[in-house]
């Protein structure tokens, strides 16, 4: 049984297909996983210690660009922009919070990443790369150009994990 699950956003309609029988999620033709990958951080903290931090930060980033790299690939009548919308609008059905982005500069790209009731409320060990290096893979697919994690905070009253993405 397929049944698609569209949501109207500011610029995009979300195109996501969930397919009970072959148990298997898609958003424009590229499937998606959503699984609790803290305790995954934990143990690759635990067992190389700050070196943890570069691990998730390169698998998070290339997860970010393969997976828009995929959506470009599978929805070629689709921008970029509107795909980048939908990655921003799918974010609360996956369980990663309620995302916003923010170009602050398109030449020189500098991007804040917020988002709100995030899985990772934490800035110490290697988890805060799962966001930020995620939207840094993403970003590189959407602007063509490298872009890394400059800065990190999270702010506990207002439940908030801010990141800059710069070049």
């Amino acid at each position: 049984m397929e049944i698609e699950f569209k949501k109207i956003g500011e610029k995009t309609s979300l195109n996501v297909k969930f397919d009970y029988e072959k148990g298997e999620i898609r958003l424009f033709g590229t499937r998606i996983a959503s699984r609790n990958l803290l305790p995954v951080c934990e143990k690759i903290d635990e067992m190389f210690g700050t070196g943890g931090e570069v691990i998730v930060d390169c698998m998070a980033f290339e997860q970010g660009r393969q997976l828009f790299e995929a959506m470009i690939t599978n929805s070629p009548n689709k921008d970029k922009e509107e795909l980048l919308n939908a990655m921003v609008d799918i974010q609360p059905q996956t369980g990663w919070g309620v995302t916003s982005l923010e170009i602050i500069n398109d030449n020189l790209p500098k991007i804040e990443v917020t988002v709100k009731n995030p899985p990772v409320k934490t800035l110490q060990g290697s988890s805060k790369y799962l966001i930020g290096s995620f939207w840094a893979g993403v970003l590189f697919k959407y602007f063509g150009q490298q872009l890394k994690c400059a800065s990190f905070s999270y702010d506990e009253k207002e439940d908030k994990l801010h990141c800059i993405i710069t070049a």
